[in-house]
């Protein structure tokens, strides 16, 4: 009895094993057949640069931070001897359908320590037009054009969230006071 009931084990177990290895199988051939279609952004292709002008006074401060308040972003830092030693200039190019980006009121710390020392931080906000149902409607279609690309054998990568590239132009003299969080 005991003998027959560990044969049906033996046999129960090496079935499955076979069966996850046939399965396996199939998926990484289905998976190999799918052809990659590229990166589609979901807030719509179209961009717009828009510059804004932090106007601090940088000879009074040691440090200058501006604090971005969104996540999916690229930003580079370039001194530009045409912009004035007072301002900060930061080109943001974004979709469209996130909406304006704006700063903040510069705020102003003064530390003390080590010495005395001043330090200026502006806030750059994002303000998206895009609602919540919006989001959910974005969210349905992509869910059906996935499913329809899998039945063609095909698939894209999707991204919901506004991406965005800043450069940020600063005099060369006040390159070294810029520091990003």
């Amino acid at each position: 009895m005991i003998v027959r009931f560990r044969k049906c084990m033996v046999v129960l177990i090496l079935l499955g094993i076979f069966l996850g290895g046939l399965g396996t199988g199939i998926g990484f051939a289905e998976y190999s057949g799918l052809e990659y279609e590229g990166h589609v952004e979901l807030a719509g292709e179209e961009k717009k640069t828009q510059r804004l002008i932090w106007e601090v006074d940088a000879g009074e401060y040691e440090q200058l931070h501006p604090y971005f308040y969104w996540d999916n972003y690229d930003v580079e830092v370039t001194e530009d001897r045409t912009v004035p030693r007072d301002e900060v200039w930061f080109d943001i190019t974004c979709s469209e359908a996130f909406g304006e980006a704006e700063l903040g009121p510069t705020e102003e710390y003064q530390h003390t320590g080590n010495g005395t020392w001043k330090e200026a931080v502006v806030n750059v906000c994002q303000h998206g037009s895009m609602g919540f149902e919006e989001q959910m409607r974005m969210a349905v279609s992509v869910r059906d054009q996935f499913l329809e690309e899998l039945k063609e054998g095909k698939f894209s990568t999707y991204d919901f969230r506004s991406y965005s590239e800043i450069e940020i132009r600063i005099h060369p003299d006040n390159y070294e006071k810029l520091e990003l969080w």
